[in-house]
């Protein structure tokens, strides 16, 4: 599960927490950015904070 709020974001090295680099998408303006996610009933992350637990992914 996703919400987003609307609004306009800058996205930056530190929004994208990219393992590369670089990204693409640097210094991109969007509109829409996740308020919440949702993972197996849990939420993982919250008004920009990682609230997840070690391990809680699967790799596909």
């Amino acid at each position: 599960m996703l919400r987003l709020r609307i609004n306009e974001k800058l996205l930056t090295e530190e929004t994208l927490h990219e393992k590369a680099q670089w990204t693409p998408y640097k210094n991109q303006k969007i509109t829409g950015w996740p308020e919440m996610t949702m993972s197996r009933g849990e939420i993982i992350v919250q008004n920009d904070e990682f609230l997840g637990k070690k391990g809680w992914g699967l790799f596909i």
